[in-house]
């Protein structure tokens, strides 16, 4: 039976309930019987603690299960299980629907999980290839730009930071249409998010203190007047007039325990995924429709 997750963090487990004991009484389950239930639960009401499950039905829950699944579920992932590799397989292969297993993962709408293609997609066509001497990711950084701006005839080799642009192009294809600020800035976006959005990433929150989830952008300042901008700073600016800032936003592609996995342009003059703790950026916007 394969369910979703409707709660704030980025839960996503798969595992096997053992055989519930024949009984007419709920009380004549086992420890582990009950302890699965009671993780059951906790995924349909949004209010998951595995730690404190391990710690009251004892850790038998996961010994047996754990090393075949490749999950942990313990407090090296403060208590948020991660889907492991072998179970991401097998939910990919409809394992997961077969009876006596159970999947939880997060709900996402058509917008986030086009954004997440789109965006895994351009990185997997453009890796590797460098913004000028490759002539195919030359020609497509000019179509960043042309999604901004026809009149500029920018391309690869045209000395403008293109990371904005190419989050801009992502967000298009995504068929975010009117309810996202394309711009060649990044500032734009976060300032927009900050004061209400258009119907898309319509607010912004400290990432310290967030659950980043798919398709949210994860941004910092950049350049050293901004790059040791902390949040109350971002808060500060968004209250005033807009004034531009040099800064940088990724898209999350990926969510691992206390990591998360983005995609961003032009790092290292080329489109790039990465891998870093939540702390490495500072503000999360936040999609709406998730």
């Amino acid at each position: 039976m394969s369910g979703l997750c409707p709660g704030p963090s980025e839960v996503r487990c798969c595992y096997k309930r053992p055989t519930p004991t024949p009984s007419t009484s709920p009380d004549a389950r086992s420890p582990i019987e009950k302890g699965f239930d009671t993780i059951a639960e906790q995924i349909s009401t949004g209010n998951v603690n595995i730690q404190d499950t391990v710690q009251e039905f004892g850790s038998l829950l996961f010994e047996g299960f754990s090393d075949n699944l490749s999950l942990r579920c313990k407090d090296e992932f403060n208590g948020v299980c991660k889907l492991g590799p072998y179970c991401r397989t097998k939910i990919a292969e409809g394992f997961c629907d077969s009876p006596g297993f159970k999947c939880c993962l997060p709900e996402i709408s058509k917008f986030v999980s086009t954004l997440v293609a789109t965006t895994q997609k351009e990185y997997d066509m453009y890796k590797s290839k460098d913004e000028c001497d490759d002539e195919i990711l030359r020609r497509r950084i000019g179509d960043y730009w042309d999604n901004i701006n026809k009149n500029l005839a920018y391309d690869g080799c045209t000395k403008k930071a293109w990371s904005a642009v190419f989050v801009s192009y992502m967000m298009r294809l995504a068929g975010a249409k009117d309810r996202f600020v394309y711009n060649s800035g990044h500032a734009a976006y976060i300032y927009d998010s900050f004061n209400g959005g258009r119907g898309l990433y319509n607010s912004a929150a400290d990432i310290s203190k967030s659950f980043p989830k798919l398709g949210h952008l994860a941004c910092r300042g950049r350049t050293e007047n901004y790059y040791s901008w902390k949040y109350s700073d971002f808060l500060v600016w968004s209250q005033r007039k807009y004034a531009f800032i040099s800064s940088h936003c990724d898209i999350i592609v990926d969510i691992q325990g206390d990591k998360i996995t983005t995609i961003g342009g032009n790092l290292g003059d080329q489109v790039s995924k990465r891998t870093l703790r939540k702390s490495e950026y500072v503000v999360l916007l936040i999609v709406e429709k998730y």
